[in-house]
Parts: C-alpha cells; structure tokens; sequence
C-alpha cells in the first residue's frame, strides 16, 4: 500500500451511492467482496490479496458502529478498491471471492421506519420517517437564557431560572416526543438523536418515554445545526447517506 497514499472517506447521499457502487459489476470480471459487521476485527482475516487499509481509514473502521464493505476490482497490474461504511450496521460477515454489491444494495435501499429526535437548547424538531418521507413531525422551541458570568446572588437566582426554563423546554419537547414518536414505539427499526451531546443525555434522562423505547440507536448526528424543518430534512438526508472511499493499489505493493 503506498504510504502516501491520502485517502478520504466522502458522505454520499443515498442515491448517489448506490450510483457508485452499481458501476462496480459491470467493470469487473475478477474482484473480492467483503462484508464485516461492527465489532469485527479486520486484521484477523486471512487472505490471499492485500487488503491492508490506509492508516487514516483502519481507524476508521475499527470504531464503526454499522460495520463495512470492502470491494476489490483485481486488474492485472492493480487492484481499484472501494469501501463503504453504510448508515445502518452490516448484518453478517462474508468474503465472496467476486464482487457481489447485493447485500449492501439491500441494506441502504431497504426504507427503514425511524424515529429523529434533533434537539438543542432552545429548539428542537422530532418526526418519524419512513425512508426520506416523513410520517409525522413537529418543530417547536422555547426561550433559554444564556448563562450568567457574573458570580453573587443574583447569579444564583439567575440560575435557578435557568434551569426551569430548561426543565419546562424539556417537558414540553418529551410531549411531542411521546405525541409523535410513541405510537410507533413497536414499529421503528432505528432511532436517531441529533444536537448537543451533553443535550441530549440531559434530555433523555428527563423524558422517560425514551428510556422505554428498546429500538436500536443509530451514531447521533452531532454536527447539526439549531433544529429547523431545513434542518430536519438535512439530517433524514443523513440518515441515508454512506460514507465511501475509493482508491488503487499497483499490483504486487
């Protein structure tokens, strides 16, 4: 594998993976497949090709919570190689010895029923979709004040205020959390969180109609913006999306 080899892994939205991955049938005549779901270890398997990953990307792989694919078109003078990390985990392990792109085909095309909590301080947006089309969903917010820095008693009532307001956001964020996600509690294949990460454990230990619900947990999508209806079909655009890396290797390296 070359060392300088500065591979990137690149988020493509749904369609546009399947895109990519369909051309790699029909350029291939011989090639590998391989599929390993999260919590494998890769450097176990015994192969007869070079199938190290760049450096940058094993570390990526070793902490993916859905697994991978790992294509391999074999020319004669060099291997092109194409990995996919899909939004939802790989359920199985499996090498084919030829490239067979059914199983992940099957995995990101399939329109999962999901739950979206995206929440924020001061905003939040929860909705179930049913692949990209929302089912049900409501974005509202709430007025919280930004905290004190100045110290003495008023800032200790100021905080107290603080935390009713936030206390009273989160309630009435659980309300449409329960209105709108409950009644597909025993439905939904997967639930996603979206926001602050110190939000949304505070807003989960609050509203114990999620502490209830046993559907598996997707990564949570950290980066998002304040929630808002743009904001919500970002992050069901998210949920979809791959992140794929493609890259060639000279034959015998």
């Amino acid at each position: 594998m070359n060392p300088e080899c500065e591979t990137r892994l690149i988020r493509l939205k749904r369609g546009r993976t399947i895109e990519s991955i369909s051309k790699l049938e029909s350029v291939s005549k011989t090639g590998m497949s391989i599929y390993l779901p999260p919590g494998s270890f890769y450097g176990s398997l015994s192969l007869n090709v070079d199938t190290r990953l760049p450096e940058q990307l094993m570390k990526t792989v070793c902490k993916s919570s859905t697994g991978f694919a790992l294509f391999l078109n074999i020319e004669p003078d060099s291997i092109q190689f194409t990995l996919v990390i899909p939004p939802f985990p790989v359920h199985a392990k499996a090498i084919m010895e030829y490239i067979d792109i059914q199983p992940l085909l099957s995995l990101i095309c399939k329109d999962y029923l999901a739950g979206i909590i995206l929440v924020r301080m001061g905003s939040f947006a929860v909705g179930v979709v049913r692949g990209e089309t929302v089912i049900s969903s409501k974005i509202s917010g709430g007025c919280i004040h930004a905290r004190h820095r100045q110290g003495g008693s008023s800032a200790a009532r100021f905080a107290r205020h603080r935390e009713k307001q936030i206390e009273q956001f989160f309630t009435r964020a659980c309300g449409y959390a329960r209105e709108h996600i409950e009644p597909y509690a025993n439905e939904l294949d997967y639930i996603i969180y979206g926001g602050a990460w110190t939000t949304i454990n505070a807003f989960k230990k609050q509203c114990s109609i999620l502490t209830k619900i046993t559907t598996p947990e997707l990564v949570p999508l950290l980066d998002i913006g304040e929630p808002r209806q743009q904001v919500l079909e970002e992050a069901i655009t998210l949920l979809y999306s791959s992140r794929v890396a493609q890259w060639r290797q000279n034959a015998g390296i």
